[in-house]
């Protein structure tokens, strides 16, 4: 059996920190340099529930899972454009500035594919 890399493991480990504990201003939500995301603005209770709905959480760990490349010694090579496609699909449901038609590039149907048990 194969273990999963540290690397993978430390990723997700900030990736779920981060939108659990509600760090949206952190710099890795902030890939789009053109503009600054202002935490401020956001509503806190729709944020919650946007993180405690079943559909919209499990669409962001898959995206963020189906974007997630590693190079061949087991180092994460894309954390930040992982975690900023996946706050995309979260960002419409309580950013009011941020509609779905924002998403840039809208997902493909290989980010939106979910593991098959």
């Amino acid at each position: 059996m194969n273990p999963i890399p540290h690397d993978l493991k430390r990723a997700l480990y900030w990736f779920v920190g981060f939108i659990s504990k509600g760090l949206l201003d952190n710099k890795a939500w902030d890939f789009d340099p053109v503009e600054d995301f202002d935490a401020e603005r956001i509503d806190w209770d729709k944020y919650i529930a946007t993180i405690t709905d079943p559909t919209i959480i499990t669409t962001a760990f898959t995206i963020w899972m189906n974007n997630i490349q590693m190079n061949d010694d087991g180092t994460v090579d894309n954390e930040d454009y992982a975690a900023w496609r996946a706050f995309q699909c979260l960002r419409p449901h309580f950013d009011p500035r941020f509609t779905h038609d924002d998403i840039d590039p809208p997902f493909s149907d290989e980010e939106l594919a979910e593991a098959q048990w």
